[in-house]
């Protein structure tokens, strides 16, 4: 392809164009150049700290977490990281004139100084930025992208970072009961009968099995809430944003906190188009609305006097409403202290420039004193395999989650049901608020698949993989998906300084999920419960007394755990202040529990062991997740182990792989070990027990803004 314009002094900025636009083009998906006249809103800038400033902004940021800096706990401003580390005004000029010059219109640039919005046409940007914008066809679906990396002069070189010129979106990380589930005993498609069971926690599907819901009360019971709600701790004063492209019917988050027992407590809902140095227009209400409703709803599940808002804006042509509506908060004179987000997007898919936005704003959030709580994903170790039946691009890690300055959020399931103790957890008598559960619950990943460890063992099959294998056999064959709780290395950032602990390998590398909690939706028996009653997503009364509604209004996913523990951490704020990036803090009452690589806490790791279930130590913080993996089915080459193709006559056979970090023998990509794992994290939490830990780790008076 010819590069327009052919200018000798302009200077090419790398990182545009993503692995999936190489694929694409690579694979024949360039379906040819786009309409020049097609109007471009609501572009993004990226600017560029000198290498000065963003060293020192970098300082500052881990002052603001050294107990021993006179800068501890220190939280700043959006005008205040604008004036201090952003382009000057004389920079911003600069850029704002070219611009102008080549036709586009300027509007606003944040208050933190790291970005600028211009709207024009495809051909301006064509023209301005040296490059071609193109329709590709990406798996099954079309997309614009520039497919030739963007240019800008070079005296401005050192002010740019990138403009993200593609049009790829995140999808909502929701794993709905209804729409695929299947019982990982019988191997059959969840049907409810209304006559069978009107408990309100328990459904029954056709071959008598029980599938035991998880209820706000019972999340209060296994995670160790409830001392600190009787203390008071219940979010007062403190607001969690939950980040849509969406808006919702907010009856239903009020007949949420009502039916489970929530409603008398101080807990607001508001629904918010957040104003701020960036367009921000309504999104409505759209399919992602049930992701919208569990959110809000578990966000203030966990933190029931906390102040829960909905931060909703449309998605323009190349930005995600998310991501616009949490740039927005941050400018807010007083920023929520925690946000959660349950979306994603691999890290391939995105791409470098994508990132690096992702990357400023949540550093941006660190350095106000905002905890950013991700979704690490629901298909196992293949971000870029979301909602499939298999993965078939290898080992990916969602690009939301893996930035160094977020926590990234796991999914577990509960392990009793392949223990067959069900009896000793839950009791078969609702309480008041509908919660069953009579203690912690051992726990193990969260994994729907064929490839499972825990399913393999009850199916009696020694591989997931080959001619032979689970997945490739009933009832495996009816399991044949990439369903389950996420993690995986990055690809694109280094080992953050405080991601050290025992079992975190030694590569170099920002590894996910960092905490988790339940997300299971029905394999092996458990899921989690929501209000959905919109008609616009065919949603069904909130009515748990009948068992049909009920599982209509059940789901899973790490879209639960993300909300869920940043409600959980406002309670923290609420007696400790204003944290920032909580890693920090994670990682080192972690190490205390397990341990380091080179002098691991053997008798920590044995008594936190969660297949203790109640019988767990006391005063462990983290439940120590060793059962099961995020392994799931694969076809091809990359990271894919036991694959095969077997000709009959005119006929080819796939037979199901299993991922793996090896292409000479299986290494699952990821079973669960003790301490630090790919597939849960550091585990669990003991909420009370993290809450009074953290004294240890933050200041107990709070720093006024």
């Amino acid at each position: 392809m010819a590069v327009p314009g052919g200018d000798q002094k302009a200077v090419r900025l790398s990182g545009h164009i993503s692995p999936a636009v190489q694929t694409a083009l690579q694979n024949g998906g360039d379906l040819g150049r786009i309409d020049k006249s097609l109007p471009m809103e609501h572009l993004v800038l990226l600017l560029k700290r000198s290498p000065a400033n963003e060293t020192a902004f970098e300082k500052a940021i881990a002052d603001q977490q050294d107990q021993k800096s006179p800068r501890y706990h220190q939280w700043m401003t959006a005008d205040e990281i604008g004036k201090n580390y952003g382009v000057s005004e004389e920079e911003e000029a600069r850029v704002r004139n070219w611009l102008m010059d080549n036709g586009f219109r300027t509007e606003s640039i944040d208050s933190a100084r790291t970005t600028m919005e211009f709207s024009g046409n495809a051909g301006q940007v064509e023209v301005a930025f040296k490059t071609e914008l193109h329709s590709l066809r990406v798996g099954s679906t079309v997309h614009m992208a520039a497919t030739i990396e963007p240019s800008v002069p070079a005296e401005l070189s050192t002010l740019i970072a990138g403009v993200p010129l593609s049009d790829f979106k995140p999808h909502p990380l929701l794993r709905d009961t209804r729409s695929y589930q299947k019982n990982a005993k019988t191997g059959k498609l969840i049907e409810v009968s209304r006559s069978a069971h009107t408990s309100p926690s328990l459904v029954v599907d056709y071959e008598g099995e029980t599938m035991q819901l998880m209820t706000p009360g019972d999340m209060a019971i296994i995670y160790d809430l409830n001392p600190l709600w009787k203390a008071g701790y219940r979010g007062a004063g403190q607001t969690v944003a939950v980040v849509e492209d969406t808006l919702m019917k907010a009856a239903d988050v009020a007949s949420f906190r009502k039916v489970f027992g929530l409603s008398g407590y101080s807990g607001t809902f508001s629904q918010q188009v957040p104003a701020g140095s960036h367009p921000c227009q309504s999104p409505g209400k759209n399919g992602a609305e049930s992701e919208a409703a569990l959110d809000a709803e578990w966000a203030g599940a966990t933190a029931p006097d906390a102040n829960v808002i909905l931060a909703g804006c449309a998605d323009t042509s190349t930005q995600f409403g998310g991501l616009i509506a949490v740039m927005n908060m941050l400018s807010w004179k007083t920023p929520p202290q925690t946000i959660s987000i349950s979306y994603g997007s691999c890290e391939a898919e995105m791409g470098y420039i994508q990132q690096n936005q992702f990357y400023t704003t949540f550093q941006q959030a660190a350095a106000e004193g905002v905890s950013i709580f991700v979704s690490s994903g629901d298909e196992g170790a293949a971000s870029c395999d979301a909602d499939q039946e298999y993965a078939q691009y290898g080992i990916r890690a969602s690009g939301f989650a893996t930035t160094p300055y977020n926590v990234a959020v796991g999914g577990t399931d509960f392990y009793d049901y392949a223990q067959g103790t069900e009896s000793k957890y839950w009791s078969t008598t609702n309480s008041a608020n509908l919660s069953t559960a009579l203690s912690y619950v051992p726990e193990k990943t969260w994994n729907n698949s064929c490839a499972d460890s825990t399913v393999l063992q009850l199916e009696g099959y020694s591989a997931a993989y080959g001619t032979s294998g689970l997945c490739n056999n009933s009832p495996g064959n009816n399991w044949v998906t990439t369903g389950s709780g996420s993690g995986a290395p990055s690809s694109l950032y280094g080992k953050p300084s405080w991601q050290s602990v025992y079992g975190n390998p030694s590569d170099g590398l920002r590894d996910i999920p960092d905490v988790s909690l339940f997300a299971a939706s029905g394999f092996y028996g458990h899921a989690l419960v929501y209000c959905d009653t919109d008609k616009y997503t065919d949603g069904t009364p909130c009515d748990f007394t009948d068992s049909n509604n009920a599982v209509y209004n059940t789901a899973g996913g790490t879209s639960f755990a993300s909300p869920a523990l940043a409600g959980i951490f406002t309670l923290i704020t609420q007696k400790y202040g204003r944290q920032g990036n909580p890693n920090a803090g994670f990682y080192s009452l972690a190490q205390g529990q397990y341990g380091s690589s080179s002098s691991p806490n053997t008798a920590t790791l044995t008594a936190c062991d969660s297949t203790l279930g109640s019988k767990t130590g006391s005063s462990c913080i983290f439940h120590d997740v060793t059962q099961g993996n995020i392994d799931v089915p694969c076809i091809g080459t990359e990271n894919c182990y036991g694959y095969t193709t077997l000709s009959i006559g005119h006929y080819t056979l796939d037979y199901f792989g299993a991922l793996s970090t090896s292409d000479e023998q299986f290494k699952s990509a990821y079973p669960s070990t003790k301490g630090w794992d790919f597939a849960t994290g550091l585990g669990t939490i003991d909420a009370a027990h993290l809450f009074n830990a953290w004294a240890s780790e933050s200041s107990s008076s709070s720093v006024k803004r």
